[in-house]
């Protein structure tokens, strides 16, 4: 019953965002169910086998060989149900790994490559098992920021960060701390005001509001856009605009030192 509710939740209930037609949702939906019923016959083969392994007096009456088959082919039976990347194939595949074929520009400015001088011993462990991941990391941070943009979710944290990239958050502490010029919630603030950018030189504002733009970014307030606008960019967010209309100018952020 929990593995049904479970494929119900993150496959069935999600499956219309994942591209695929009808006739592609049911053929998926028979493998469901036909995977599920082996597994329920290999779960009860399982038992009936460790019922057997021991017979009266405790002595292991050969049917080991039961046990780990039906083990072996629970995990990847269950492994193939709870994939969706597996039952939907192309589709849903394409977008797990869309934030790394992003073809805006890194936020290189931010970012320092170089070794970190550490003094705490923690942080010291970490940065040998993590050094050679860091570029890797920087890469796969920006594109998933600039990409999908998930800090237009106020909530958003390191910690579902960690969770979107499979990045331990340890380590995203670590680089945030070490590699970037700016904190988490600065670089939040950053990559917001680096996106309202993006939008206006789209036409963004041509029929929009700055205050439902500041609220599409990320940003609980006019005011609290405003000052980030300001802060990253040393111009205010309608001289930005009208100075636009003017140059065709396309970035503004300045470099963080």
């Amino acid at each position: 019953m929990k593995a049904l509710v479970l494929v119900y939740k993150k496959i069935w209930l999600k499956k219309e965002s994942f591209g695929t037609s009808i006739v592609h949702n049911t053929l998926i939906t028979n493998w469901i169910l036909f995977f599920l019923t082996i597994g329920v016959l290999l779960s009860l083969r399982l038992a009936f086998s460790m019922r057997l392994e021991f017979d009266e007096t405790g002595v292991v009456s050969g049917y080991s060989h039961l046990i780990y088959t039906s083990v072996l082919w629970l995990l990847i039976f269950g492994k193939i149900i709870s994939s969706p990347e597996i039952l939907y194939g192309y589709p849903m595949l394409e977008k797990r790994i869309s934030h790394y074929k992003i073809e805006k520009k890194p936020i290189n400015s931010i970012w320092i490559t170089s070794d970190p001088e550490i003094s705490n011993l923690q942080d010291t462990i970490l940065q040998r098992s993590i050094d050679e991941k860091i570029e890797p990391y920087l890469n796969d941070i920006d594109g998933l920021t600039l990409g999908n943009y998930p800090f237009r979710d106020l909530k958003y944290s390191i910690k579902e960060l960690s969770k979107d990239l499979n990045i331990p958050t340890s380590h995203l502490s670590y680089i945030f701390k070490y590699h970037c010029k700016i904190s988490f919630v600065e670089f939040k603030n950053y990559v917001k005001i680096n996106d309202a950018i993006a939008l206006i030189n789209d036409g963004y504002l041509d029929t929009k509001t700055f205050e439902a733009l500041s609220m599409k970014i990320g940003f609980n307030s006019y005011n609290s856009f405003y000052k980030s606008f300001k802060k990253y960019t040393n111009c205010a967010p309608k001289d930005y605009l009208s100075n636009k209309a003017r140059t065709s100018s396309t970035n503004v952020l300045k470099p963080i030192k």
